[in-house]
C-alpha cells in the first residue's frame, strides 16, 4: 500500500499544496501533522512508521518531514531499507528508493555515517584515556577511612 505523510513545522508552508500533490500518487491514506513547537512530539509519524510493512511505499511532501538533521534522516533510511519499504519525496523527486542509483547513494551515505560515528567514539575514548577520564568524567578514587 502507498501512504502519504505531510509535516508542517514552519509558518507559511502550504499543507494543502503538498496534500494535493500526494493525490497524484494514489495514496491509500495521507497522514497530516502540524508542529506544536515540540519537534519530538510526532505521534502520527511514529504510528505510521510502525504500521508500514514490507513493500509498502511512503511518500512524503518533503524530506524535511523525516527528521531534523542528517543523522536522523540516515537512521530513518536504515529503517526503511531494512524493512524493504519504498520511499519517495514529492518536492525532491530524485529521492526514490526504487531507483537503484538513489538506493546505492543512500547505502553509501549510511555506511559513511556509521564509520564517522565509530571514529568519533574511538577518538573520544582515546582522549578520555589520555586525560585520565572515564568517558569524559574523572575517575573515581576510593577513599580509605
Amino acid at each position: 500500500m502507498t501512504y502519504g505523510y505531510v509535516y508542517i513545522d514552519h509558518w507559511g508552508e502550504d499543507m494543502e499544496a503538498q496534500i494535493s500533490a500526494l493525490f497524484n500518487y494514489n495514496c491509500y491514506e495521507i497522514i497530516r501533522e502540524e508542529s506544536d513547537c515540540n519537534p519530538n512530539n510526532r505521534n502520527k509519524f511514529y504510528e505510521l512508521i510502525n504500521s508500514l510493512r514490507s513493500k509498502d511505499c511512503l511518500i512524503v511532501g518533503s524530506i524535511e518531514a523525516l527528521g531534523l538533521n542528517t543523522s536522523q534522516f540516515l537512521k530513518f533510511l536504515i529503517l526503511l531499507i531494512k524493512n524493504r519499504i519504498h520511499f519517495k519525496s514529492v518536492m525532491e523527486p530524485d529521492f526514490d528508493t526504487e531507483n537503484p542509483l538513489t538506493l546505492a547513494i543512500f547505502n553509501d551515505l549510511i555506511s559513511m555515517d556509521i564509520r564517522v560515528r565509530k571514529n568519533k567514539c574511538w577518538v573520544n575514548r582515546a582522549f578520555a584515556k589520555l586525560t585520565d577520564r572515564c568517558i569524559g568524567r574523572p575517575l573515581r578514587h576510593s577513599k580509605k577511612l
